[in-house]
Formats: structure tokens, sequence, C-alpha cells
């Protein structure tokens, strides 16, 4: 289903944001589905995919699609305020301090798709059909 929102949000897009958006749900949808078939077999639990838990590195979303640090940061930054990306966070451990764990929040360097974000790539996404011809 294809919201009303989501045809605004495509008309914001850049080639290149929908490029690098493409590029990490794919990322973060096969490593969901990793460790769920891990979770599944060693320790018999279902596990949903859960698209905000993982992060992807900024070099290697530049170089897997071969673009610039600029052209990164400023799509990056568009997908930022159309709320499909996050920053990425990572809860870190800080000794004898109130609380235990701080939070440390990554700008450029690894970022994380929002569940705004992942449906919104699945519903522009197309299914693949099974007699397609892979041109």
């Amino acid at each position: 289903m294809l919201f009303d929102g989501f045809v605004d949000i495509i008309k914001q897009l850049e080639v290149v944001d929908v490029h690098i958006l493409n590029y990490i749900y794919s990322n973060i949808l096969e490593r969901n589905l990793k460790d769920s078939v891990v979770w599944k077999t060693e320790y018999k639990v279902d596990v949903q995919v859960d698209p905000i838990r993982y992060g992807v590195h900024q070099n290697e979303i530049q170089d897997s699609l071969r673009i610039s640090r600029h052209a990164y940061e400023c799509a990056v930054d568009n997908l930022l305020r159309v709320r499909c990306l996050a920053p990425y966070l990572e809860d870190i451990d800080v000794p004898g301090e109130f609380p235990d764990t701080a939070s440390r929040v990554y700008e450029y360097e690894l970022v994380s798709i929002t569940p705004f974000g992942w449906d919104f790539v699945r519903s522009c996404s197309l299914p693949a059909s099974p007699g397609a011809s892979k041109e």
C-alpha cells in the first residue's frame, strides 16, 4: 500500500538518495534474516525483522555505490530530513557513572533505517515476479 505521504517523499528524493536507501534496506534485511535463522535454529525462537537494530557504515555505502563523501552526506541529510534514516545509536557502558550506560550517537559514519523508512522502501518496491528477465 502506498500512502499519500510516501508520494510526497518520492518527490523530494534525488537518485543518489534512493540508491543509498535501497542499499541500507537490503543490507539490513540480509543481516536480519541471517540473525533470525540463527535464533530459530539454535534457540527455537522466531525473531521478527527489526530494522533499527543495525547500522550501516558510511565507508561501506560509499565504496559499494562509488559516491563521494559530499554526495553521501547530502543524501543522508535529505534522508534524515524525510525521516527515512536516523543516526545509529549505540549503548555504551560508563563505569562508575549514573546511569551505567549512555548512548553514543553517530552522525554520518553509521546510519540506520527508521521503521518509517523501512515501510517506505517496502511499499515502493516491486516484488520480483517469477518469470521476470534479469537484464
